[in-house]
């Protein structure tokens, strides 16, 4: 292990570190993960510690491991991650509303998070900025703290400190966080994070429980590895004697409350005045069509489109003679929320076609109010990058039958006052700390309820 570089103070991450590499086959593994990868080596690959965690993250298996971090360099690459905290600008409303931030450093060194995510209003949210600007400001939040911030307090204080504490506060937690859109954001948010930012979980801890969470928790597990389960723990009444254990109290916090969004954020369509009306069936699509001419200058598909109630498959084609040839790939649109805009490069002259389906539902007829339209001027915006829709793309959710039921389980909100605090429910389903003779906490298993939501969520698609 000489050539392996330890941090020169050693806390518990670097002895694990070194233990996992005394063993012959793991240390194999990381020699070997470190020659496959020199085709496609970065700067910060020189910290051992970096491919460390891609190993760890897949219990030492090379094969998936390597895969994991090809994986993960592409997408950076595809996303412009690199330079993603220089040029995003996050929206007003998100920096405002949207829970949660850094409020101190836990007793070992690493960063805290602590996220009221209670206080968080998701409809109103997604009624005032796009999915994909939302995906994106998060994943900016996870680059200033990954490579910005945890470098930062390696250097200062010598440790191998990669991981962040994160505390998520659950009182005011209720029926409208059930909602099926807010969900789905949230559990391709964790698999994107899952992928790209192993190891980077210090320890959770989840205070005021509500008795929907463990149902919610099902859904969102599978999406962790066992190690990552296993940092999960939710806390009783008591919490916040555990809580200062691990965190001093003048390191709690002072962030972002959220809150209800005011109307004045939310997201109008672009064009009002030139939008089509269009009623589309139960288990029908429309289909609407523009031409590209020939011998002109660059042009672009705009689109901006929403529904009085519900959500739209939503795809655009290029029509080849009896083929049709994906330039904008199907998927489902949160478009009863708010307005679906985008505007995508023509790669030839020709006819497109954009697709509103309503195929999936069995019960309801949408109304759309439609612009769809040929235009040379970008008009201040960026075109749709492919390799960066791609990347975006939603892809976890949960069937409507799920949502259904977690609707009527998910009780009363805050305004009420009976999703307040840990339920008794939450707390039978989780884990019970104790208080061991060195003055931590030990935690018994990580929670263990049943997986037959997680499941429902994986074998229900709502567009069968």
């Amino acid at each position: 292990m000489s050539d392996f570089k330890f941090p020169p103070n050693q806390n518990a991450y670097s002895q694990m570190a070194e233990g996992d590499l005394r063993d012959p086959k793991k240390r194999a593994a990381f020699e070997a993960l470190r020659r496959n990868v020199r085709d496609v080596w970065r700067p910060e690959f020189e910290d051992d510690f970096q491919l460390y965690r891609f190993l760890r993250a897949r219990e030492f298996d090379l094969a998936k491991s390597e895969l994991m971090l090809r994986n993960h360099i592409r997408w950076r690459k595809e996303l412009r991650i690199d330079d993603i905290v220089d040029r995003f600008q996050e929206k007003e409303v998100i920096t405002k509303y949207y829970t949660g931030g850094l409020c101190g450093e836990d007793k070992e060194g690493r960063p805290v998070y602590y996220d009221p995510i209670g206080c968080i209003d998701p409809q109103g949210i997604a009624k005032s900025v796009s999915r994909e600007e939302l995906f994106l400001s998060q994943i900016c939040r996870a680059e200033k703290i990954v490579t910005h911030l945890l470098p930062q307090v390696r250097a200062r204080t010598g440790k191998a400190i990669y991981g962040v504490t994160f505390v998520y506060d659950l009182q005011h937690f209720g029926k409208k966080h059930m909602w099926r859109p807010s969900l789905e954001f949230y559990g391709d948010l964790t698999r994107t994070c899952e992928q790209n930012y192993p190891e980077t979980i210090g320890i959770v801890f989840i205070i005021n429980a509500p008795a929907i969470f463990p149902v919610v928790f099902n859904l969102l597990k599978p999406l962790f590895n066992p190690a990552t389960q296993a940092k999960i723990h939710v806390l009783g009444k008591d919490y916040q004697r555990t809580l200062l254990q691990y965190i001093d109290a003048d390191q709690l916090p002072a962030i972002c409350f959220g809150g209800p969004v005011p109307e004045s954020f939310y997201l109008q369509p672009k064009y009002p005045d030139c939008m089509q009306s269009q009623h589309i069936g139960r288990r029908s699509k429309f289909r609407a069509a523009v031409t590209v001419p020939a011998g002109q200058p660059q042009r672009y598909i705009e689109w901006d489109f929403v529904t009085s109630d519900g959500d739209l498959g939503f795809e655009l084609t290029f029509k080849d003679g009896k083929e049709r040839l994906s330039v904008y790939p199907y998927r489902k649109v949160n478009c009863g929320t708010c307005p679906f805009s985008g505007l995508l490069a023509c790669p030839r002259p020709g006819v497109y076609e954009a697709t509103f389906d309503n195929s999936f539902s069995w019960l309801r007829t949408k109304k759309l109010r439609y612009y769809l339209e040929v235009v040379t001027d970008l008009r201040g915006q960026e075109p749709i990058d492919p390799a960066v829709l791609a990347n975006l793309a939603p892809s976890f959710h949960v069937s409507e039958s799920v949502a259904d039921r977690l609707e009527q389980q998910g009780g009363a909100d805050e305004d009420s006052g009976e999703a307040d605090g840990p339920s008794a429910a939450a707390s039978a389903a989780v884990a019970t700390p104790s208080i061991s003779s060195n003055g931590k906490t030990d935690f018994q298993a990580a929670p263990t309820v049943t997986d037959q939501d997680a499941s429902d969520a994986e074998s229900e698609d709502s567009f069968k």
